[in-house]
């Protein structure tokens, strides 16, 4: 029936179904559709950053000017991207650490270089989120204390009786002048590496000397220096899962220069 004016009013049985299909949404309806998206990328983000794991000493200690390594597998999560910082004990990010990294089948093998001592907060976050652990505290010293092999190396329960020690350092040296020695722990298994220097005195007591080392990423093996202020016996203690390593302890006898 028309109205006054000419036209057909619109019954509700009269609307076409397909204008309704390409009607866009209430906006109730489209505030509850950005919310629910927004809550599922946060809990997969979650999900896929708890399935991350990061290994190896340098997460937990290491020297000023000394490399440190640590790595990343992310081989069981999807979706997200890593991002590693270093910020030192004044809260400053540590840019000249030098934060490099190489890829591995399942990730990456990460080397920082420390410039300042205390402690370090190391963060991994993968898709903005923390993984397992991160932050890390990193104690950064001036004088080693311990060596620590890292796990891209290491399989099996550890045996001391398989490391092997080369070098002159071990043997002889001379007085003010750096000597070094190698320790290759690759077929060890799993262990903890110390090395202690003693001078042997007059007196026959015993005085504790510093050693440095640095690891070498390509075969997991240490590059082990010390230096003697006198001239005399010096023993060199070389344990590995705290037992003594093939020869150790061993007896340095430390020369004059020019003998």
């Amino acid at each position: 029936m028309a109205t006054s004016n000419g036209t057909t009013p619109t019954t509700p049985s009269s609307v076409n179904s397909s204008s309704l299909a390409a009607s866009p949404s209430t906006p109730v309806y489209q505030q509850h559709q950005i919310t629910d998206v927004k809550v599922e990328r946060i809990i997969n983000a979650r999900e896929e950053a708890a399935k991350v794991r990061a290994d190896g000493p340098g997460l937990r200690a290491g020297l000023i000017g000394r490399p440190c390594y640590f790595s990343v597998d992310y081989s069981a999560a999807i979706g997200g991207k890593l991002a590693v910082s270093l910020v030192s004990p004044r809260q400053i990010v540590q840019r000249r650490a030098i934060l490099s990294r190489a890829p591995e089948s399942t990730g990456y093998h990460y080397m920082f270089t420390p410039v300042s001592g205390g402690e370090h907060v190391l963060k991994v976050l993968y898709a903005g989120v923390h993984i397992p652990g991160s932050p890390f505290r990193v104690q950064v010293a001036r004088t080693e204390t311990y060596i620590e092999k890292s796990p891209m190396w290491t399989h099996g329960e550890p045996n001391p009786a398989k490391v092997i020690v080369t070098g002159a350092g071990v043997r002889e040296g001379v007085v003010g002048r750096p000597a070094t020695f190698r320790v290759d722990t690759t077929d060890a298994g799993d262990g903890t590496l110390t090395i202690e220097v003693e001078c042997e005195k007059r007196d026959k007591s015993r005085k504790k000397l510093d050693a440095s080392s640095e690891l070498n990423p390509a075969d997991g093996s240490h590059f082990v220096s010390y230096t003697t202020p006198d001239v005399g016996l010096y023993h060199v203690v070389v344990k590995y899962a705290g037992g003594h390593v093939p020869g150790s302890p061993f007896t340095a006898e430390i020369r004059a220069k020019g003998e």
